[in-house]
């Protein structure tokens, strides 16, 4: 898991235009991420397809993204997901996950 803080924002969400994210990818383009915050010694935490509309939801940390960029750095498949391929156009979004509502 992510250690330091972590970065909370409202409304930062958006498609992909990486045609496709490969499984592999350690980083994700959207015109979306120029609405999510400057991310350098915290981390974000974004959910790649969370309507499952191409399969299971994947969680990735974002690691490094600077103001207004619309490419992120990510480390993938976390809080026990499957880092796995997405066509381009995904829907991803900012959302809170299960350690925001658990102490």
């Amino acid at each position: 898991m992510p250690t330091g803080p972590r970065i909370r924002a409202n409304n930062s969400f958006g498609i992909t235009t990486d045609n496709p994210l490969t499984a592999g990818a350690t980083s994700f383009n959207s015109a979306g991420l120029a609405t999510l915050p400057v991310v350098s010694s915290a981390h974000a935490v974004v959910v790649l397809d969370p309507k499952r509309v191409h399969g299971e939801p994947e969680i990735v940390v974002v690691t490094a993204h600077t103001s207004s960029a619309t490419v992120a750095t990510i480390t993938r498949g976390q809080y026990g997901r499957v880092a796995r391929s997405h066509p381009q156009g995904t829907a991803w979004a900012h959302v809170p996950i299960d350690e925001d509502y658990i102490e």
